[in-house]
């Protein structure tokens, strides 16, 4: 393909969590949920694209209404684990157990063609990685699950650049990352976006599509929320540098964001690449990094 006609596809993901489950006397807090859910939903019709919503389980029982409403708009439906534990607090057994519970409350509410996974915290690293065979066994085709860098949190540097189908069966769809000497972290996505100098995503993302890669992109309701509680939120360790990170810049986040994409970006939902661009592959070593623009033409 020529340059000029490389697709500049981007696969935009909401995961679909309540931060007051994970915070002490969170129900104390206010409902925010359903409101920036609602922008989000916005901004993808004004798009005229889908999405692909990672959801908590028991966030998606409280919220049937809405769960019902994003899946009638054609988006697609993912797993985030049932109630958001990151994978290094579980066991294998725990593992699948909370999966199917996860499964079954989404396929209760509509969600019937539930492929894809996302890791709470993308805290699949080499230690947890006993969860591929949970997923294959459920019958998942992909994950996006990795933070392919060096991270405070739940990073796998050896992961490598690009995707990876795992033992042949699982495609691993690491978010897009920016790859320099300062800095390697997700350029378009949740709190890294908010962090990172807009001219700065805007070209990591504009280099992606020039090379035919596809950008993959995260982002929570709480990303868009600048009239939230202050609280010190769950998982940063108490720390409060990381804890006014993830308050930082969340005013007009959406706008910015978007403004940054080019006219001609092709939303798609993550398994709608997988089946256009990835299914059927074969490679001949299990494991082997597979990058991403080698299939994107």
């Amino acid at each position: 393909m020529e340059k000029s006609q490389k697709p500049k596809n981007l696969l935009f993901s909401i995961d679909f969590e309540d931060i007051r489950y994970l915070v002490p006397d969170g129900f104390n807090y206010k409902e925010r949920l359903p409101d920036m859910i609602g922008v989000f939903l916005d901004f993808l019709r004004r798009h005229e694209a889908k999405a692909t919503f990672f959801m908590v389980g028991n966030v998606a029982e409280r919220y049937e209404v809405l769960v019902k409403d994003i899946i009638a708009e054609g988006h697609e439906i993912g797993c985030h684990t049932y109630d958001h534990k990151p994978l290094n607090f579980h066991t294998k057994q725990s593992f699948r157990v909370d999966m199917e519970k996860n499964l079954e409350v989404l396929h209760k509410l509509g969600a019937t063609n539930v492929h894809g996974f996302r890791a709470p915290g993308l805290s699949l690293t080499a230690a947890t990685s006993w969860a591929y065979e949970v997923l294959e066994d459920l019958g998942f085709t992909y994950s996006s699950s990795v933070m392919a860098t060096q991270s405070a949190f739940h990073g796998w540097p050896e992961f490598g650049k690009g995707f990876k189908l795992v033992n042949d069966k699982i495609w691993e769809l690491p978010p897009t990352l920016l790859h320099n000497p300062v800095l390697s972290i997700p350029f378009a996505s949740s709190v890294y976006f908010r962090f990172l100098p807009g001219l700065i995503s805007k070209w990591a993302m504009q280099n992606s599509f020039r090379k035919g890669e596809p950008v993959i992109s995260y982002f929570h309701s709480f990303d868009i929320d600048s009239e939230q509680e202050r609280f010190m939120h769950p998982g940063v360790n108490n720390s409060f540098v990381y804890n006014f990170l993830m308050y930082y810049r969340r005013r007009g986040m959406l706008n910015r964001f978007e403004n940054m994409l080019p006219k001609d970006v092709v939303f798609m939902p993550h398994n709608a690449y997988v089946e256009k661009y990835l299914a059927g592959i074969k490679l001949e070593t299990d494991n082997v990094i597979y990058p991403s623009y080698a299939v994107s033409t």
